[in-house]
């Protein structure tokens, strides 16, 4: 066996904090675009960032 091709607990604590990071980097997206959604005066523009959102 390969111990270099064996992801050990630490391996595995990298890639849940990778996960982590992902997931509050796109909620802090879907807050941006909420937020622009909500204060834009252009109302296409509106709604492209209600969109944007939403998809995320």
């Amino acid at each position: 066996m390969n111990v270099d091709r064996t992801p050990g607990l630490w391996h595995q604590g990298q890639k849940l904090e990778r996960r982590r990071t992902s997931l509050a980097d796109e909620l802090h997206g879907v807050a941006i675009c909420k937020t622009l959604a909500r204060i834009e005066a252009d109302s296409e523009r509106k709604g492209t960032f209600g969109e944007l959102a939403a998809s995320q």
